[in-house]
């Protein structure tokens, strides 16, 4: 028997829709949508990289940097952006590779599976993951966003990021060291 799980909220499906099942036609209409903006990603206009925060926030951080050079009174300014950037560039990257591996290898269907609905279980198993990715909430910040681009539904991704940064493995062994 196939799997009828909606791709959407989890639940079981009871409509086929190309070949997918679905609890309902809010939920067709809500693939559909999803489906079209896939499509709508594919064929980006020259000029849309212009609106992308992934061009502007980089080239405004090098833009305050230089500035702070170039006038000492804001300087600290720079210094301070540089230092953030030091801090949290690392584990940003780390996030955002390990989003690229959850997006070339692990399916759709396995996110929807595990992490689509919002059932205690499917909280539960969205939170340890949470807790498990532990190294800071910016390199959280993208396989989060790479989680729900693969299907986790919206509690499920909420969980994740609230358990990873203040639940996170390094801190609870901190804590659990101490109190020996």
């Amino acid at each position: 028997m196939t799997d009828r799980r909606d791709p959407i909220c989890g639940m079981q499906g009871t409509i086929e829709y190309h070949g997918l099942w679905f609890c309902s036609q809010r939920c067709i209409a809500e693939f559909k949508k999803r489906e079209s903006q896939k499509d709508s990603c594919h064929q980006k206009s020259s000029t849309r990289w212009l609106l992308d925060p992934w061009f502007w926030v980089p080239i405004s951080g090098v833009a305050l940097v230089a500035a702070s050079q170039l006038w000492p009174k804001i300087s600290g300014v720079g210094t301070i952006y540089l230092g953030y950037v030091k801090k949290i560039g690392l584990p940003f990257l780390v996030g955002l590779v390990l989003g690229g591996i959850i997006d070339h290898f692990v399916p759709r269907e396995y996110i929807i599976k595990l992490l689509s609905g919002s059932r205690k279980r499917v909280i539960a198993r969205a939170t340890f993951l949470g807790f498990l990715a532990s190294a800071c909430s910016h390199g959280c910040l993208a396989l989060a966003i790479e989680l729900y681009r693969k299907g986790a539904s919206v509690p499920a991704v909420v969980s994740f990021l609230l358990a990873s940064p203040w639940a996170s493995m390094a801190l609870t062994f901190l804590l659990w060291h101490g109190e020996g």
